[in-house]
């Protein structure tokens, strides 16, 4: 059984797809009978599911590449420019923390949305960051193919909750597309493995990137 849970209902229950053209062992019809896998097919594209949730049936894990309309692929991890997260509250702040590409560099910057001491805002912020070719691309690696952003609702709202803690995370991508995702006091089922994404990044500012969402997981 493959480890991971499925984005949509959370589920472990998972099978882990086999492309191309399979020999039936004994040992592939028990993982076929058990749900540890499930077959493809020959037909194999560029972005073709890694994944099946046996529980909610939904696909996902498969490479961040979409057909465009003229037949050209779009790659989602390539064309990603700027990718920005905040989490927090009004009566609290907000705590942002912001990743750019640029033509020859990268960098982020974290923010907190209100000053830990108002007489000393800049010493509470990092300023621009420098980060490497290799982190960036560890950090779209696990947007992209671990927490499995594109198997996401756009958005998770709990309308019985008041104010309380919202978040959002922003893609600014090639040729003005965007993806955003946002949450009011509801969270995605990879919510933890987002957060512990861009603690590091807080930690380093010198600010705890606390959240409700811990709790509060649906």
């Amino acid at each position: 059984m493959a480890k991971v849970k499925c984005p949509k209902c959370g589920n472990r229950n998972v099978a882990e797809y086999l492309w191309g053209m399979s020999a039936f062992t004994e040992q592939l019809e028990e993982e076929l009978e058990a749900g540890h896998v499930v077959l493809g097919g020959c037909m194999i594209t560029e972005s073709d599911p890694k994944y099946h949730c046996n529980n909610c049936k939904k696909d996902f894990g498969g490479p961040p590449i979409k057909m465009n309309k003229d037949g050209s692929l779009f790659d989602y991890a390539i064309e990603t420019r700027k990718i920005s997260f905040y989490v927090g509250g009004f009566f609290g702040g907000y705590i942002n923390t912001c990743f750019e590409k640029g033509e020859s560099d990268c960098h982020y910057e974290v923010k907190p949305g209100l000053a830990i001491d108002e007489y000393n805002f800049e010493n509470n912020r990092t300023g621009k960051q420098e980060l490497s070719i290799e982190e960036w691309n560890k950090l779209i690696n696990k947007i992209y193919n671990k927490i499995f952003l594109l198997s996401w609702k756009k958005k998770y709202n709990n309308s019985d909750i008041l104010d309380g803690e919202q978040w959002g995370l922003e893609i600014q991508l090639t040729g003005k597309r965007q993806l955003n995702y946002y949450g009011s006091n509801a969270y995605p089922v990879y919510w933890r493995e987002l957060i512990n994404i861009f603690r590091p990044y807080a930690k380093n500012a010198g600010i705890t990137l606390r959240t409700n969402g811990n709790k509060m997981m649906i």
